[in-house]
């Protein structure tokens, strides 16, 4: 399988976060959950302040979708806080699943797989889904089969 993540290391306001991003297996859980437990495990060496963000294909809504993985489970498990989940508690907040792909007009997004997370001394201030309404189409098609999160945290 060929997935994998990257990391920068970056100085916001005199202190380090660390920023992973992946994109992980889909097909296949158990690399699914590896993958993600290899990408945490670096992400903490030495590290206080963590965001590790990507298309995980783990539902957070533990829906009947073929992403029912227990990946979002692990990383939750690990001591990360979902920033979607934080900045709202009661919304859905699909990010995957619209029939038609690209060119789908009708339906909704059904799946949560696309996730920010952060640890350390941060706090969530704001998270939103970006390229998920009609308007946002393009010459007919949408910008991606996802629906992007944008979240923004405050260092304590």
């Amino acid at each position: 399988l060929v997935n994998g993540w990257v990391s920068v290391d970056a100085w916001v306001g005199g202190r380090i976060v660390r920023v992973l991003s992946t994109h992980l297996a889909s097909d296949v859980e158990d690399a699914q959950r590896s993958q993600a437990a290899e990408a945490m495990d670096v992400a903490l060496e030495g590290a206080v302040n963590v965001v590790f963000m990507g298309d995980f294909n783990s539902d957070a809504l533990r829906g009947s979708g073929p992403d029912g993985t227990a990946t979002y489970s692990d990383v939750v498990f690990r001591g990360y806080e979902d920033a979607w989940a934080a900045a709202h508690p009661t919304a859905r907040g699909a990010t995957w699943g619209r029939l038609g792909g690209l060119a789908g007009l009708d339906g909704e997004l059904t799946e949560r797989i696309d996730h920010v997370f952060f640890a350390g001394e941060l706090d969530v201030s704001g998270a939103d889904l970006v390229n998920e309404e009609p308007a946002d189409r393009r010459d007919g098609l949408w910008p991606s089969d996802h629906a992007g999160v944008v979240a923004t945290f405050r260092i304590r």
